[in-house]
């Protein structure tokens, strides 16, 4: 980790990148919870694809973590939240996880404008 460096964020700055850590961390948990429903219906090529899912938001989040910590900053753990998925089947988990990485990629978009 790089040291400190004295870059002052503003606090719509600070804002934005808590709120993408928390939609990170809750990606994460989400596909971890996935991962394991796809265990459960005996897809393990499906429940390998979840768990790199999982290890990516957690990629994520540790990014931006880091960027708050190289500037000073010491980011707090988010609270996670309970994964909802309404899994009845393959086609239901690979739809949700798009409506997800959809509804991220609409979050990013807002924050980047």
């Amino acid at each position: 980790m790089e040291t400190a460096i004295k870059y002052p964020l503003s606090e719509k700055e600070q804002e934005i990148i808590n709120e993408a850590r928390q939609e990170e961390v809750n990606a994460s948990s989400w596909y971890n919870y996935l991962n394991f429903c796809f265990g459960n219906y005996g897809a393990e090529s499906s429940e390998d694809w979840a768990y790199q899912e999982y290890k990516d938001e957690r990629r994520h989040f540790k990014k931006l973590s880091d960027y708050l910590k190289v500037r000073g900053y010491e980011p707090e753990m988010p609270a996670i939240e309970e994964p909802k998925i309404d899994f009845t089947d393959m086609k239901s988990g690979f739809i949700a996880a798009l409506d997800l990485e959809i509804g991220l990629a609409e979050k990013y978009d807002e924050w980047l404008d």
